[in-house]
């Protein structure tokens, strides 16, 4: 091999290279250190009215060589910034060698389409031939020898190169070796589809139904019959796991071949391994140390702030660093997405007026008007029907729509019809779409849910009994003008729609329509919060929430569901009362009698006496446990077939018990449903946490439930899943 490049000398650089001319004495190629001559050319342009400059048409009458160009500006504040870029400037056909070293390869494009032609040149600082080499999956299509010199050769791509070509160029001068590959884009164009929307907006009203035409042609333009694939959903997603669909058939190749040289001899000698060896063993010196018994005692605590890329943010995604008092700014584009929490808040005197507080010192409040605090029972009427009549947002899908089979009239066109869900979020749209002979085509788009008047409740993910907590929803205005208006906070029983905001919310000094009444101030462009102290009762299992306002002709409300978790725990005790006909028997249910004695915290929920002449019922009765259980592992996905496949053989094989099952579930089996029970999230965490709930009120509702489950194409459709 080559000796390396020395880092002391004792020759000079004269006597270095009469006995070394083929070796670098120091670092004279590296055109980095090279001292500049003469400016040959300075120009002064404003980027402001010109973005591009030509700088090979100023450059046309200079010589081929090693350039530098030095570019400065003044930034924003006044300070001078100076960037350096070096490049090779060279006349194609002229005999100008514009660098000085053993092997230089240029081309004129690194991307080629079937039919094109790619000019490149060889050179070399020695009179020298090179082998020159096409290759193309894996064999050699091209082979030839040409001279060193500035003379334009050309490479003609044809259809067969799609996948790329590679090039190798090869040669030896004074007992060295020289090799250089570089690959060549030929890309499948042929079977790239290009998908245009006729009709596409990407700034969406909540709750809006819209409607997207799309047209699927190729490279040529010709219209193609294709399959598309389409689906839109929240991007915040994204912050636990990217999404994307990629589609590739067709194989790019990359250079597998290559030249290798083993230029002179090499002699190993190994005789010293056969000598002997003595190895001492040095103890290892332990030291006293503490068990912690599992325990982890050492704090995570570090300054700045940051995320992992391929970890999930925090759940309150949005801090805000600034200074108390500061104004924050809403951007129209990108809206804060419905489930990031802004840690924000503002305090609120007995008058009403909204003072704002810093949480700490980077973290502080969003200020863009003044929020006015009220409560009361009496007050303004005509304002209390004006938020009445408010439409609250309440569906808040985090898929808004997925299509996996579209299909395209003979002029390639398809429909996307769809309901935009109603949370004030970015969305990311995706498509991929394929034809019949395998062409291929995706896109990706944002698209933005917003009003002009947005309310953004910053709701926890649960409440808890006895919670009491400030309940803060921010509102933004995104209009051309200040916005005055009222807001207001209901808060309903979600199992029975009643409302509890009497109980709940805490009143202020005033005297206004409601308990949850508020006024507000919002300049333009700009967002304010207001804030409600509230108590979670202990007598329900899931609060609604039903946030309101209105200023003028804007209007914009949310309402959601959330679980209220006990802090109690579910004790049944059972007791048999086996009896015979005739007979007159008396049960005493002691452990019953001395726990209401003995405990200061139970509480009675409910006392039931079941009694059947047939014991099979209970069987019965128990396989809707089985037919509704949420998860999917093989042990439970078996479970549900086993009980909806003996539920089916039951009302299938007994026509009685049939018609007893169609009896219980009629009268609208559909209003037998709880607002619970139409909320499945809402419905599987308290089932996990209050499984009680969820008991029929009394025996009827009960048989109506068993009735619904029985139903025989439900149960043909849980076991085609």
């Amino acid at each position: 091999r080559l000796w390396a490049q020395a880092d002391r000398h004792s020759l000079n650089k004269e006597e270095y290279y009469k006995t070394f001319p083929n070796d670098l004495y120091a670092d004279e190629l590296n055109k980095y250190t090279w001292e500049k001559e003469s400016k040959v050319l300075e120009k002064t342009f404003d980027t402001g009215s010109k973005t591009e400059y030509d700088l090979a048409a100023e450059l046309k009458s200079q010589k081929a060589g090693q350039y530098v160009i030095e570019a400065i500006c003044k930034d924003k504040f006044g300070e001078e910034v100076k960037a350096f870029q070096y490049f090779t400037l060279f006349k194609m056909g002229s005999n100008e060698v514009p660098e000085v070293s053993s092997q230089w390869f240029y081309t004129d494009k690194n991307k080629a389409e079937p039919g094109e032609k790619i000019s490149y040149i060889l050179n070399s600082g020695y009179k020298t031939n090179y082998l020159f080499e096409l290759e193309h999956k894996g064999n050699i299509i091209d082979s030839k020898m040409l001279e060193a010199s500035m003379k334009p050769n050309d490479i003609s791509v044809v259809e067969a190169y799609r996948g790329n070509v590679s090039y190798h160029t090869t040669f030896i001068k004074n007992n060295r070796f020289y090799h250089q590959s570089k690959i060549i884009s030929v890309p499948y164009t042929n079977k790239e589809l290009d998908i245009e929307f006729s009709t596409f907006r990407n700034k969406l009203l909540p709750g809006q139904a819209e409607e997207w035409k799309l047209t699927i042609k190729d490279k040529k333009g010709d219209k193609q019959v294709a399959e598309l694939m389409a689906g839109m959903y929240d991007a915040s997603l994204d912050a636990f796991r990217s999404n994307y669909w990629y589609l590739n058939v067709y194989q790019n190749y990359y250079a597998r071949l290559n030249w290798s040289s083993a230029i002179g001899r090499q002699t190993n000698s190994s005789e010293h391994n056969n000598l002997p060896h003595d190895y001492a063993s040095v103890p290892s010196r332990y030291h006293d140390y503490l068990n912690y018994f599992g325990l982890y005692f050492y704090s995570n605590y570090g300054y700045g702030r940051g995320y992992a890329e391929d970890g999930a943010m925090p759940l309150a995604a949005a801090e805000m660093d600034s200074k108390t008092g500061d104004e924050m700014p809403v951007e129209a584009k990108s809206p804060s997405p419905k489930k990031s929490a802004m840690r924000e808040k503002s305090k609120a005197d007995k008058n009403g007026e909204a003072k704002e507080e810093e949480l700490n010192e980077a973290t502080t409040t969003a200020v863009g008007g003044v929020a006015q605090n009220a409560g009361g029972k009496d007050g303004k009427k005509g304002k209390e029907d004006e938020l009445g009549n408010v439409k609250a947002r309440s569906n808040f899908n985090e898929t808004a729509f997925f299509f996996p089979s579209l299909e395209t009239n003979e002029k390639g066109e398809t429909v996307i019809k769809f309901t935009v869900p109603e949370s004030l979020t970015k969305w990311k749209v995706m498509g991929l779409a394929h034809t019949k002979d395998l062409k291929i085509g995706q896109f990706q788009k944002e698209v933005v849910t917003q009003k002009d008047l947005m309310v953004m409740p910053n709701a926890p993910r649960f409440f808890r009994e006895g919670d009491k907590m400030t309940f803060i929803s921010k509102i933004s205005n995104l209009s051309e003008n200040e916005l005055k208006g009222s807001a207001e906070l209901k808060l309903y029983d979600a199992l029975t729609d009643k409302e509890i905001s009497a109980q709940t919310i805490e009143a202020l000094h005033g005297n206004f329509p409601t308990i949850g009444y508020r006024e507000f101030t919002v300049k333009k462009g700009l967002s304010t919060s207001i804030e409600w102290n509230i108590a979670i009762p202990d007598f329900v299992q899931a609060i609604k929430y039903k946030v309101v306002a209105k200023a003028g002709t804007f209007s914009d409300g949310e309402e959601m569901a959330l679980p209220v978790l006990t802090n109690r725990m579910l004790v049944t005790e059972s007791m048999p009362l086996p009896i015979r006909s005739n007979q007159t028997k008396d049960f005493s249910f002691g452990k019953f009698i001395s726990q209401n004695n003995n405990s200061s915290t139970l509480k009675n929920h409910s006392y039931t006496l079941e009694f059947t002449a047939n014991p099979a019922w209970y069987a019965v009765q128990a396989l809707p446990y089985l037919m509704e259980y949420p998860y999917e592992c093989a042990e439970q996905t078996f479970a549900r077939y086993y009980a909806n496949s003996l539920a089916s053989h039951v009302v299938n094989s007994k026509p009685k018990i049939k018609q007893i099952f169609e009896t219980w579930k009629m009268n609208n089996p559909e209003a037998f449903l709880s607002n619970l029970e139409k909320n499945q999230e809402l419905k599987a965490l308290v089932l996990e946490e209050t499984p009680w709930v969820l008991n029929a009120q009394n025996e009827s509702e009960n048989k109506k439930r068993v009735g619904l489950l029985f139903d025989l194409n439900k149960m043909s459709n849980e076991l085609s899943r």
